[in-house]
């Protein structure tokens, strides 16, 4: 804002001259707009708002940097006990009420200040407990996913080792004789459709289709021999992988509704000890202010007393003096 400080011709125009009534009237815009409680990024846009008010008042050479830059002298100066050098004009009625508001100011701006400190804690003790229960959340996930990740390993080796001992386990006897007696040629490969089992006791190894016992079925064995398939294992471990997760979820977040509310309770019993120190307080102001009026009336009577003492002893004394005093012939 150059514009504000230097003439058409460049030079600097001279720096406005703050009396002590000005002050009062800075003091007292600052009071009202309140610039220290302004939100982030809107404190310089309040100083604005107090230089355009002190315009309207006291002429355009008034600017918001330099209401900003005056209000920092007199704190200061009122923080260091030389605001008595300040005074240039003014009555001493003027000088205590410019004492007396930079004193409120002082108080608003730090109260205003461990306002702030106190929400700024409380933000980042809940940003802090966010950030610890999306931790946890993550640690769940993750050590379920390794736990999921180990067992699908073990059931795929499972899996190939049990189809390794099938192949193993089901070379047909042809195949196994020829094999013993040397002939490894491949004409000693039997034909797998010339293959048949042989009888056992008269029965020649074939079942209906269609038939399955009910001890596979009760096994979850399918009819050639197989167990259940690996991939719907999985999928079972899967879910209830996600199931466990889910309510150890749950259970954390119960824990700290339930935490949360405890603290809310604190706080309102906190509250109320506050509130009720406040009425003694207000108790206790009532009664000194009873004793003090009745002081002050004991103290009356008492003045009042003495008055009319030495009015009758005055009087006394003045009847003497009229007795005493020669008559006149």
């Amino acid at each position: 804002m150059s514009g504000d400080h230097e003439h058409e011709g460049g030079k600097r125009k001279p720096a406005y001259r703050f009396s002590t009534s000005v002050d009062i009237d800075l003091l007292k815009e600052i009071v009202d707009v309140c610039p220290h409680s302004a939100p982030h990024g809107q404190t310089a846009a309040r100083w604005e708002e107090v230089g355009n008010n002190m315009r309207r008042i006291h002429g355009e050479a008034i600017s918001a940097t330099g209401c900003r830059k005056r209000y920092d002298d007199l704190m200061a100066a009122l923080q260091k006990g030389t605001l008595k050098s300040l005074r240039a004009s003014g009555t001493e009625e003027q000088c205590s009420t410019r004492e007396q508001l930079l004193q409120d100011l002082a108080g608003m701006v730090d109260l205003i200040t461990e306002r702030k400190r106190a929400v700024k804690d409380e933000k980042y003790k809940k940003t802090l407990k966010h950030e610890v229960d999306i931790q946890l959340v993550k640690d769940a996930v993750l050590k379920g996913v390794k736990r999921k990740s180990k067992e699908a390993d073990a059931d795929t080796g499972d899996h190939k080792r049990k189809a390794a001992d099938t192949d193993v386990g089901t070379v047909p006897k042809g195949l196994k004789r020829k094999a013993a007696d040397g002939d490894t040629s491949l004409s000693a490969i039997p034909d797998p459709q010339t293959l048949q089992p042989e009888p056992v006791n008269g029965y020649s190894g074939k079942e209906p289709k269609d038939m399955k016992t009910s001890t596979d079925d009760d096994m979850g064995v399918g009819g050639d021999g197989g167990q259940t398939p690996p991939s719907q294992l999985h999928s079972t471990t899967s879910v209830q992988e996600a199931a466990d997760i889910v309510c150890a979820f749950t259970a954390m977040m119960e824990n700290s509704n339930k935490l949360k509310m405890e603290e809310l309770a604190v706080q309102k019993e906190a509250n109320d000890i506050a509130q009720r120190k406040l009425e003694l307080e207000e108790l206790r102001y009532l009664l000194d202010k009873a004793e003090r009026e009745a002081r002050f009336a004991l103290e009356q009577r008492e003045r009042q007393g003495q008055l009319e003492f030495m009015h009758g002893a005055l009087e006394t004394l003045r009847a003497l003096a009229k007795s005493l005093l020669p008559k006149n012939d």
